[in-house]
């Protein structure tokens, strides 16, 4: 379990829950040519525990590749902090 995340939350999902996720949708979502390693929140874990919701429901899920994964958490990130007051 990860608790280094730029919202300082938990953000993966339960190991049983991943691999459904991945078999549900074994191609990137993103790109749609690449297989998926990477089970991510569809809204993301900070978003949910802001409006009170569960973030691990397996309809909050979808496979993605790692680089397209990595970019749709930068975009996530830098979102979560422009609403940081400063």
């Amino acid at each position: 379990m990860t608790n280094s995340s730029w919202s300082g939350q938990r953000r993966s999902f339960p190991t049983a829950m991943r691999a459904a996720i991945l078999r549900m949708y074994p191609v990137c979502v993103a790109c749609g040519r690449a297989r998926s390693t990477v089970a991510d929140h569809v809204i993301n874990h900070a978003e949910c525990v802001r409006r009170g919701i569960n973030p691990d429901t397996i309809t909050n899920g979808q496979g993605m590749c790692v680089p397209c994964h990595d970019i749709k958490t930068k975009a996530e990130a830098r979102a979560g902090r422009a609403r940081q007051p400063r």
